[in-house]
């Protein structure tokens, strides 16, 4: 696959030595700015009799870090990054409203099987979360195979032998196109993967997107969000995905109703997702020694919404195994 060369990289196993911080406001900026501060105490102080979250952050300023991507989504239609070394960890899916921190659940995950070899598995992220969340996954992943390259509004990221024999290209494409605004402003954003089988034997490979019902808040512990599965018969076939519907409680809303925040996740496969209700997995190529093959998944916000509560909570895969393997 072709990357411009123009686009900016690092390999994941490469944190910043010196990570730039921003400056703070000069003396005279703080005097100018002493009516605005009296305005926005009180702001804050009436939403706060109101109970609701305040969208003014001037007092509470955001630590991005320096592990920050290439936005996914489009112009004006809220966003979710995928930071540099592979976890969702900035989210803005309201107006004004940010969040940052990385879900582990939030992940890819390849699986590969070989003839007369054991299934082989791996998350693609070279940390590990804390104990004792997710044990069960295949975490680990060197890396110095890795490398991210970004340039707005795309990014790739290319896996050299994530597991033995095979090459991984992810590359993500936010529907920013130039003269094109609506076009440009649809909240979604698309995965395309290119896997090559590098070894010497034909291998069946499955991709696995896990992706949680929330962005880490208290909120997502509060009940009431519903997953379901969904097919949508397509000119180029069928398209299989799970609706994530969230019931957000913030910015006054709990007065107002129930309102719920949803999210798709889709991949053109002509079978549904057999990883659970709380992941998607792609289609699984069998690839002979040196073919290439291609998977593509969307991500976006559905409007529709859901008014079923949910029963139970819907989980991901259990906590002693890791990505399943979907069926020959």
């Amino acid at each position: 696959m072709d990357i411009p060369s123009a686009a900016w990289q690092r390999r994941l196993d490469r944190m910043p030595e010196q990570p730039g911080r921003p400056a703070f406001w000069a003396f005279r900026s703080l005097v100018r700015l002493v009516p605005t501060y009296f305005r926005l105490r009180e702001t804050l102080a009436r939403d706060r009799r109101m109970g609701r979250q305040s969208v003014l952050v001037s007092f509470d300023p955001r630590r991005a870090g320096p592990l920050q991507g290439v936005p996914l989504g489009g112009i004006g239609g809220g966003t979710v990054t995928r930071g540099w070394r592979g976890d969702f960890a900035r989210w803005q899916l309201q107006p004004g409203c940010y969040s940052y921190g990385a879900v582990p659940a939030d992940q890819f995950s390849v699986a590969v099987m070989r003839e007369e070899r054991p299934a082989q598995a791996r998350v693609l992220y070279p940390g590990r979360p804390g104990p004792p969340v997710l044990r069960g996954w295949e975490w680990g992943m060197d890396g110095a195979c890795a490398t991210y390259h970004a340039l707005f509004p795309r990014a790739w990221t290319t896996y050299e032998n994530p597991l033995p024999g095979l090459r991984l290209t992810c590359r993500q494409v936010s529907p920013v196109i130039p003269h094109e605004y609506r076009a440009s402003s649809l909240p979604a954003g698309v995965f395309a993967w290119t896997v090559e089988n590098t070894g010497a034997e034909p291998a069946t490979v499955s991709l696995m997107l896990t992706f949680q019902n929330g962005i880490g808040a208290p909120n997502d512990l509060a009940g009431g969000h519903v997953n379901r599965r969904f097919r949508l018969d397509a000119e180029g076939g069928p398209i299989v995905g799970i609706r994530l519907a969230h019931a957000n409680r913030q910015n006054g809303l709990r007065a107002r109703g129930r309102r719920r925040r949803t999210t798709k996740i889709r991949s053109p496969s002509p079978s549904p997702p057999r990883n659970g209700r709380g992941s998607l997995s792609l289609p699984a190529p069998a690839l002979r020694p040196t073919e290439t093959g291609r998977m593509c998944g969307i991500l976006s916000p559905d409007t529709r919404g859901w008014r079923k509560p949910a029963k139970a909570p819907l989980p991901f895969p259990g906590p002693r195994s890791g990505p399943r393997l979907p069926r020959r």
